[in-house]
């Protein structure tokens, strides 16, 4: 069984690499979709995060990426957590 995770990001408004920051990992859609409540997202905009993981015409946006656990993950900048 893969077990999926979710990595929400915010970045500019060109969703350029170098912009990319982890804002969080979550283990589900849902939980992803919820913790972005602070960004004070219209329901438009939470559609289009829902369906193409990504918002547009914001001048800071949200990305969502869906990663398989145990997978090689090379996209961006390593992921610094603190624990």
């Amino acid at each position: 069984m893969k077990t999926t995770i979710f990595i929400l990001n915010t970045c500019d408004a060109w969703h350029s690499h170098e912009s990319m920051e982890r804002f969080g990992i979550y283990s589900t859609l849902k939980k992803t979709i919820e913790a972005t409540a602070e960004f004070n997202l219209n329901q438009d905009e939470i559609r289009m995060l829902e369906t193409q993981y990504q918002t547009q015409g914001r001048e800071s946006n949200l990305t969502i990426e869906e990663v398989g656990m145990d997978s090689i993950y090379t996209r961006c900048r390593p992921i610094n957590l603190k624990i």
